[in-house]
C-alpha cells in the first residue's frame, strides 16, 4: 500500500515585467501576456510534454498552489462595490469559490450573507482540484496546469478522466527540464483480431497515477491533459510525497457506491435522481512492526485528509482518492503486523 498525500493548493503568482515567447502545441511562436507563466511545447518535438520556460525574467511566489491554468474563468469576479442582477454568478478571488445571486441590485452584501448569494461549488478551473471527483474540469482539446507543490512530492493521482494521453513535465527552477512522462489512455481491444480492432468499442483508462516523479525541491510540475477534437476532463489532480506502507496482501476488495434513488410510484413507474458515485477498498496490508507506531501517528495527523490510495492491485482498479474509515492492526508475529484499512472514497 503506497499513500500519496496531497499538497493544499492556494494560488501562486508569476511576475515578468514584458511580454514574452513560447511555442503552442502546434508549434507555432506566441507571445505570453506580462506577468503570465510560459507553458511551452518543444517545437522540435511536438509529441514531448510541455513544460515551464524559467528565466531571469521570471518571479515565481512563494508558498504551494496552482500558478497557472489555460482554462479561463467565466464568471464575474466579486466586488463588494458592484451591482450583480438576480442569478448572476460571481467568484471569491481568493478561493475561486462561486456564487449565485439570488436577489436583484445585490450591492454591498457579503458572499456570507445567505439571503443574497448561495453557494455554487468552484469555478471551471478548480473542479479537478477540490475533493470531489465527480465535479469535472472540461475544456477542449487540452487542460494544462502548472502547480508548485509545497513539498517535495513523488507521487501523482489524476482521478475521472476522460481523455487520450496523459503529458506531465518537471521543471528545476535552477536545473531546468528534469522530467518528462507521456501517456495514452486509449486501450487496444484488438486481441491480434482485425474486427475487433475496427468495430469493437474504444477503452480509456480513467485515472493516471505515477510514483516515479523525480525529488527536487521547488520543482514546478506541468500536467498536461490531451483530447484533441473533443472535451477534455478531470474530475480530480494532486501531487505529494509518497508514505510506502508495505506490501498489500491478497483478498483486497472494491467496491462501487451509486448514491442515486429511485422512488416508484402506485401505478408501478419509478422516478430516479441520478448523483454522485464513490469507490470504496478494503485491504490488508503487511508492515513491520518496528514501523507501527509511526504508521498509526501518520494516519491519525491525516484523518478526515484526502490522500490517494495505491492499493497494488491490477491496473486502476485498487487506486482509490478519498479518506480512511477505519484501521486496525493486528500483531500477527515477532517481525510482522497485520494493518486492515477501509478507504472511503471520494464521490
Amino acid at each position: 500500500m503506497i499513500i500519496v498525500d496531497p499538497a493544499t493548493l492556494g494560488t501562486v503568482t508569476c511576475t515578468r515585467a514584458a511580454p514574452a515567447p513560447y511555442y503552442d502545441r502546434n508549434g507555432v511562436q506566441q507571445m505570453a501576456p506580462a506577468n503570465t507563466l510560459r507553458v511551452t511545447y518543444d517545437p522540435a518535438d511536438l509529441s514531448k510534454a510541455p513544460y515551464v520556460l524559467l528565466d531571469a525574467g521570471e518571479v515565481i511566489g512563494a508558498g504551494a498552489g496552482l500558478v497557472y491554468s489555460n482554462v479561463p474563468i467565466t464568471e464575474l469576479a466579486y466586488s463588494f462595490a458592484a451591482t450583480f442582477a438576480k442569478d448572476a454568478l460571481v467568484y471569491e478571488s481568493s478561493t475561486e469559490k462561486v456564487f449565485q445571486s439570488l436577489i436583484a441590485n445585490n450591492t454591498g452584501k457579503a458572499l456570507t450573507d445567505t439571503t443574497a448569494w448561495t453557494p455554487r461549488g468552484v469555478t471551471n478551473r478548480r473542479k479537478m482540484l477540490d475533493e470531489y471527483n465527480n465535479t469535472q474540469t472540461e475544456f477542449p482539446d487540452e487542460i494544462i496546469l502548472v502547480l508548485s507543490p509545497e513539498a517535495i512530492c513523488q507521487g501523482m493521482y489524476l482521478g475521472n478522466v476522460f481523455a487520450d494521453e496523459i503529458r506531465i513535465s518537471v521543471v528545476d527552477q535552477v536545473e531546468g527540464l528534469v522530467y518528462s512522462e507521456t501517456a495514452e489512455l486509449v486501450e487496444s481491444t484488438s486481441g491480434s483480431s482485425f474486427f475487433n480492432w475496427c468495430f469493437k468499442r474504444i477503452r480509456r483508462k480513467d485515472f493516471f497515477g505515477t510514483l516515479k516523479m523525480p525529488v527536487y525541491a521547488n520543482a514546478l510540475i506541468t500536467i498536461c491533459i490531451r483530447k484533441i477534437g473533443g472535451i477534455a476532463k478531470c474530475g480530480m489532480a494532486g501531487v505529494g510525497p509518497v508514505d510506502d506502507f508495505g506490501p498489500t496482501l491478497l483478498g483486497l476488495s472494491t467496491e462501487g457506491k451509486d448514491y442515486s434513488s429511485t422512488t416508484f410510484n402506485f401505478d408501478g413507474t419509478s422516478n430516479t435522481v441520478i448523483r454522485p458515485y464513490a469507490k470504496r477498498m478494503s485491504c490488508d496490508v503487511s508492515v513491520d512492526n518496528d514501523q507501527v507506531e509511526y504508521l498509526q501517528g501518520r494516519l491519525f495527523e491525516r484523518r478526515q485528509r484526502m490522500l490517494f490510495w495505491f492499493g497494488g492491485g491490477p491496473g486502476g482498479s485498487t487506486v482509490v482518492a478519498g479518506r480512511y474509515g477505519s484501521f486496525k492492526v493486528v500483531f500477527q508475529y515477532q517481525m510482522k503486523s497485520l494493518m486492515s484499512l477501509t478507504i472511503e472514497g471520494a464521490v
